[in-house]
């Protein structure tokens, strides 16, 4: 009965070593097969990226080169308009000058008058005897 035990036992470790090595196969393959599919996987999909890459980088580059165009062609236009502005500032600013320069002229002009008038406001009141408020009427 010894026997018949142990080779019972024999029998079923040699099964669980089957077992173990045919599983153990059995990873490695998929393995194996789960590495040329991801390896393969990266390959096409790095080349993708790369295409993509290429095509999106001409079409920066093309669309850079038609900007740089646009904006050539506004910096012209924005420079004639700064110099109609500047003349036209000049030209307002002279103006103004002048008219700054004639009222002025004008206020110094009254303001002789009143100093004028004040000295013979002054004189009327001392000749009627110094005495501002009363009126005769």
């Amino acid at each position: 009965m010894t026997a018949v035990a142990w080779a019972a036992i024999v029998l079923m470790a040699t099964t669980l070593l089957g077992t173990l090595f045919y599983l153990g196969a059995k990873i490695d393959g998929l393995g194996s097969r789960l590495d040329g599919r991801i390896d393969s996987l990266s390959a096409e999909v790095g080349g993708r990226i790369d295409s993509l890459s290429r095509e999106l980088g001409g079409r920066i580059d093309s669309l850079s080169r038609e900007l740089g165009g646009r904006i050539d062609v506004l910096s012209g236009r924005t420079d004639g308009v700064d110099e109609r502005l500047s003349a036209r500032i000049d030209r307002m600013d002279e103006r103004l000058g002048g008219r700054i320069d004639g009222l002025s002229g004008r206020i110094d002009g009254l303001s002789a008058r009143v100093d004028g008038l004040s000295t013979r406001v002054d004189g009327l009141t001392d000749a009627i005897g110094g005495r501002p408020g009363r009126h005769t009427g």
